[in-house]
């Protein structure tokens, strides 16, 4: 006033502050196994605290982050974190993410590829049945150190690993093949090629088959179980009264200490045989090794080492 002036007591307050400015960067370090992923955050001056989400697809599904991961101020701040156990010659989606009290802000989709030193291809698929397939691979490079297992993996589901079904078909370069066995019928599979050595394991393209119907008809309101024999050949089981049966018939070509047993055509050497040996009906093995099975003469039965699966036997007088 014309006197002077006067002041109220003095009162603090303190704005808001908005939500984390966040930025996804390219990520560094990738190799077979591991990358380093990425980000800038501002936290605009609130507690803010930050991870990472990554994944094979934008659905991601998995999260990391440091022991430390909060930060504050108003200034960017480049952040980041290891990751270990990744896939070779696999693409990998990820982005960064800050919350603080006001709420959580996202980055953009960032991708990248592992490292695929080993050169590797998955073979086409051939000979698909109701409950197999042959496919295979080719490794034509096998990076900074020696293949020690190689084959192919398989799923229902895209992008099959060696934590699926998979078969192990030796170690070293080149071309290999690989038998697929005990499929569902009319069933939509996955199936990529690997090859694994010191640095890590990669996979070839992935490729895709349908398995045609059971030319057998199993009635569909039974309980079935499954055995395998020595050659890998599945089987279907069904139980009768206190005893278990094969709802197949036999079709291994090996004892099953591993011996091979003969394939014999000539019909004079089969009727002079002392020895194991199993036929074909029509020596046709496409047309009914999977649906008839072997027949196999009576020293082959008898044999000390077993045509049956570990555990099973040839079916005695008294058995029936």
């Amino acid at each position: 006033s014309s006197v002077g002036t006067v002041y109220g007591e003095n009162m603090t307050f303190t704005t808001l502050g908005q939500v984390p400015t966040v930025v996804t960067q390219q990520a560094s370090n990738v190799q077979i196994t591991t990358a380093t992923l990425n980000g800038t955050i501002n936290a605009n001056h609130l507690p803010t605290v930050y991870s990472f989400e990554y994944g094979l697809t934008t659905s991601y599904g998995k999260t990391a982050s440091p022991a430390s991961n909060q930060i504050t101020g108003f200034a960017d701040v480049n952040v980041s974190i290891n990751l270990v156990g990744l896939v070779g010659g696999t693409t990998y989606h990820y982005r960064v993410l800050a919350t603080n009290q006001l709420g959580t802000t996202y980055g953009d989709d960032v991708s990248f590829t592992t490292d695929a030193t080993i050169t590797l291809s998955t073979n086409p698929i051939s000979g698909v049945a109701y409950n197999s397939a042959v496919v295979g691979g080719n490794i034509t490079n096998e990076g900074k150190s020696a293949i020690t297992a190689r084959g192919v993996c398989w799923s229902k589901n895209p992008n099959p690993t060696t934590s699926n079904d998979h078969t192990i078909d030796g170690a070293g370069t080149g071309s290999f093949t690989s038998q697929i066995k005990c499929l569902d019928e009319i069933t939509l599979y996955y199936v990529r090629a690997y090859a694994t050595n010191s640095e890590g394991t990669v996979y070839g393209d992935q490729r895709s088959f349908t398995t045609g119907p059971c030319p057998i008809a199993f009635n569909p309101d039974l309980t079935y179980g499954m055995v395998t024999d020595i050659d890998g050949n599945c089987y279907k089981t069904i139980q009768i009264g206190d005893q278990i049966w094969m709802a197949e018939n036999l079709r291994t070509t090996r004892y099953n200490d591993g011996s091979a047993i003969p394939y014999v055509v000539d019909d004079e050497e089969r009727v002079n045989l002392t020895t194991g040996a199993y036929f074909l009906y029509d020596d046709n093995v496409a047309a009914y090794m999977d649906i008839y099975g072997a027949l196999y003469n009576m020293f082959a039965v008898e044999d000390s080492r077993n045509i049956c699966p570990t555990g099973w036997h040839v079916s005695t007088y008294d058995d029936w």
